[in-house]
């Protein structure tokens, strides 16, 4: 706390006697960070990456703040990254969490039920579905898979009829050589749905043609009521609710 406080004395000083940030401000808004950051005070840190004034330095910042806040577990990172004033580091904290999630083992869920939440947490419904079809194109297990679709399906529910599809690659399902770019619209999912219910492997469950497949119509009361009991409770628990 000392430490702290020492450090935003020294930067209060520091910024009153000169109108440009120097390097020695830099070095102390940094320092007061880290101590913030080592300490677990989760909020001072993150609203500390603020007075850091070179634009690099702050990326940094943001960047080992995900990481320090991700090995305190699920439900600490959870609750702590939904309650955040993300302001000008959302992209940037987007971004960072969809490279981990990728790069995540492929058995690992955490980082996606994550960014689930973080979507959630802003309205991003999009981003959600995404987070969610990402899971569901991860598990092997039908019935599993089946509701993670199910709760993509719920996420594109949510907006605009003519918004309502996402973007994915082809890297994102393993075993390519060349990156390529397609579209999912809804009514793509709700066929891999009924792929769900009318086999018993998932080898082939995900199609890049999304063309071949099948449309299907489930029930809309039921993605509404989905879609109002995820976004009832606080997002920060929404972790307790999926597979």
């Amino acid at each position: 706390k000392l430490i702290v406080q020492f450090a935003r004395s020294a930067q209060t000083q520091t910024q009153n006697q000169n109108t440009q940030p120097t390097n020695l401000t830099s070095v102390i808004a940094t320092m007061s960070f880290v101590t913030l950051l080592d300490d677990r005070r989760w909020l001072e840190a993150y609203t500390s990456i603020s007075r850091v004034p070179n634009a690099d330095t702050r990326r940094d910042c943001v960047k080992r703040f995900l990481s320090v806040l991700l090995e305190a577990g699920e439900r600490e990172a959870g609750g702590i990254l939904c309650s955040l004033p993300l302001c000008e580091h959302y992209s940037l904290i987007e971004e960072t969490l969809l490279m981990k999630a990728k790069m995540s083992h492929e058995k690992s869920h955490f980082l996606h039920k994550l960014l689930f939440c973080f979507y959630m947490n802003h309205g991003d419904y999009r981003g959600a579905a995404g987070a969610m079809y990402r899971l569901a194109s991860r598990t092997l297990d039908v019935q599993v898979k089946k509701r993670y679709l199910l709760l993509t399906v719920t996420c594109l529910e949510l907006i605009s009829q003519d918004f309502q599809w996402i973007a994915m690659t082809n890297d994102e399902q393993g075993g390519v050589e060349k990156r390529q770019l397609f579209m999912l619209s809804i009514d793509d999912i709700r066929s891999m749905m009924l792929s769900c219910e009318n086999t018993s492997s998932v080898k082939d469950l995900l199609p890049h043609n999304v063309e071949q497949a099948i449309n299907m119509v489930i029930d809309n009361d039921t993605a509404i009521q989905f879609a109002r009991y995820f976004v009832s409770h606080d997002d920060c628990r929404l972790l307790e609710y999926m597979p």
